[in-house]
């Protein structure tokens, strides 16, 4: 894959293919196995990003279109071990007529709470033995539940889960009951999907803004979900200027039923001056 470097993130899965299973000569006690894999690899890299989701300008009208864009964001990944033990009742089986045992996991139903992701499922296992020169197979489920921290603080994620079977023992103690010990590893996958709006096009509609009905100063008094940037758009001001007039150290930080001089932008003021200087220069 190339422009990937150690700094990425790879999310690497398999898929079998075709398998080929057959008995070699019986002198050689083995059987041969060929399996085809499909690998699918995703690279990506975690860094912050600006995109411009609103904008204006005090010294013309400006016409614009968004779109709608989806990012997947706070993108992390947690391993558990856990392990089951359970007794289990398989009639006429012996001590050495097990021949093996297919696991299989379930997960039925996934729940998640701001601190937790609690899992509930159940393990399918295959038992296949030999009795009076006969193969027989029991299925019997196991149900387990499993709950681990949720490293995203929230309930609201997209959630990716793994489970692996890493080892096995089953001890037959009887001839009706088999001791079971099942390790597994649990993979989650957890993600955000952010939606917003982004500026696509953007077309100055008039050479100049027209001159809003107002003095060269007005009084305003902040409501709920005001910003600086919302008054500044909305008086065709500037930020800088509505900060330094009142005396704001931190732009992102004002009060409801704060009271704000907001100053016009001067365009006739500004165009004198530049002619200004082309005259001097």
């Amino acid at each position: 894959m190339q422009n990937v470097s150690e700094d990425n993130i790879c999310d690497i899965n398999y898929e079998i293919k075709n398998m080929v299973i057959r008995p070699n000569p019986s002198e050689e006690h083995s059987i041969y196995v060929e399996l085809e894999i499909e690998p699918t690899a995703v690279a990506f890299e975690r860094k912050p990003i600006n995109l411009i989701e609103d904008l204006y300008s005090p010294t013309c009208n400006l016409a614009y279109t968004q779109k709608g864009i989806t990012s997947l964001t706070e993108k992390q990944e947690k391993t558990k071990d856990v392990t089951v033990k359970e007794n289990v009742k398989i009639q006429n089986i012996s001590e050495d007529g097990l021949l093996d045992v297919e696991v299989t996991t379930i997960i039925s139903n996934t729940q998640i709470t701001n601190t937790k992701i609690m899992y509930s499922g159940e393990l399918s296992l295959n038992f296949i033995f030999t009795n009076e020169n006969t193969v027989n197979s029991r299925i019997v489920k196991i149900p387990f539940e499993v709950s681990e921290e949720n490293p995203s603080g929230t309930d609201r994620i997209d959630i990716e889960t793994e489970i692996l079977i890493k080892n096995t023992n089953f001890t037959v103690r009887s001839s009706e009951e088999v001791e079971c010990e099942i390790d597994m590893q649990i993979f989650t996958k957890t993600s955000k999907n952010l939606s917003m709006n982004i500026i696509d096009n953007i077309e100055a509609v008039d050479a100049e803004i027209a001159d809003e009905d107002y003095d060269s100063l007005i009084l305003y008094i902040v409501k709920p979900g005001d910003t600086l940037w919302k008054i500044a758009k909305q008086f065709n001001s500037i930020i800088d200027e509505i900060a330094r007039m009142n005396g704001i150290e931190n732009p992102d930080l004002i009060n409801v039923g704060q009271k704000l001089y907001i100053p016009k932008f001067q365009i006739v003021r500004k165009e004198n001056n530049a002619r200004q200087q082309a005259v001097n220069v």
